[in-house]
């Protein structure tokens, strides 16, 4: 389990720095994590038929893991690098030191993150098993998994609600608070109705997770194809939501991406051609809104 749990920790430090870099001058942001943490949202496309049954079960216990993990910020010293890291403690109790610039950790709207207090980490994993068929216990695996996972996410909104209705420092928190309550209430009344079977549940707890500023990490068996086809759409439904695609545009944006983008450019990376590698059955068993084009999938290339 070393493997699975250094695995997993190099994607949540990932996210991490990540969403610390988008939202450092943000006040709400750092009392946030002073006082409830960091959410990290982990999303896995796994079917859990044959093998990936044990992919599964070794990211859930890995994300679960990762709950004995706590964050905290530190200064650089004598170093011209801007960032650094530092890793101590055990797999039971285990502290990540992100070393920043003196400067910057000085700027940071909050004292007692500047002067280094712990910030926990709330880990969720979100199982989406859509594609190949599966049996009744494995699809039972997946609803307890998410089942938990939203008991979890429900515990942190609503501390996260009870902080922002209490925040008078940013005039803008009271409708972001409104709309992280619609936001979770719309993803428990499609869970409820369709569990993790139906594409919009997935970009429900997408939406959520961005809304109270957490971390987002998808996965599957290869982190290209089922991961591309996922990403892809993310970035699509952030392009509808914040910049006002058009519905009438949106499949047609999705295309591009998957055939254009740098999802095909990941594929090269770790198989050699630019091209998805679902075979047929696999795509066609795919929901329409995650099945890549036609022209870039291995048949259409020769790829044995």
């Amino acid at each position: 389990m070393d493997i699975v749990f250094s695995q997993t920790l190099t994607g949540l430090v990932t996210s991490f720095y990540a969403t610390m870099s988008e939202h450092y001058t943000d006040k709400f942001f750092m009392e946030q994590l002073k006082e409830i943490g960091f959410l990290a949202h982990f999303e896995c496309l796994l079917n859990s038929a044959g093998e990936e049954q044990a992919m599964l079960e070794d990211m859930y216990v890995g994300v679960l893991e990762m709950r004995n993990v706590k964050f905290q910020l530190a200064a650089l010293s004598g170093t011209d690098v801007k960032f650094d890291f530092r890793i101590t403690g055990t797999r039971e109790n285990l502290t990540v030191q992100i070393l920043l610039d003196r400067d910057l950790l000085a700027s940071l709207p909050n004292e007692h993150i500047r002067l280094g207090q712990l910030i926990k980490v709330t880990p969720i994993l979100f199982v989406f098993g859509g594609g190949e068929s599966q049996g009744k216990s494995i699809v039972s695996l997946q609803e307890e998994i998410n089942e938990e996972s939203l008991a979890f996410l429900s515990g942190y909104v609503g501390s996260y609600r009870s902080l922002a209705s209490n925040f008078t420092d940013d005039p803008a928190i009271p409708k972001k608070n409104s709309k992280v309550r619609d936001q979770f209430h719309q993803l428990k009344t499609k869970y409820g109705t369709q569990k993790f079977r139906n594409v919009e549940v997935l970009i429900s707890a997408q939406q959520v997770c961005r809304g109270v500023k957490g971390g987002r990490i998808t996965t599957c068996r290869t982190g290209k194809d089922r991961t591309g086809m996922a990403v892809t759409l993310e970035e699509c439904v952030l392009l509808r939501t914040e910049h006002k695609l058009k519905d009438e545009h949106f499949m047609r944006a999705l295309s591009t991406l998957r055939s254009s983008g740098t999802q095909l450019e990941n594929c090269y990376k770790n198989t050699g051609h630019r091209c998805y590698q679902f075979n047929t059955a696999q795509y066609q068993l795919l929901p329409r809104i995650l099945q890549p084009p036609c022209l870039t999938l291995r048949q259409s290339f020769g790829v044995d």
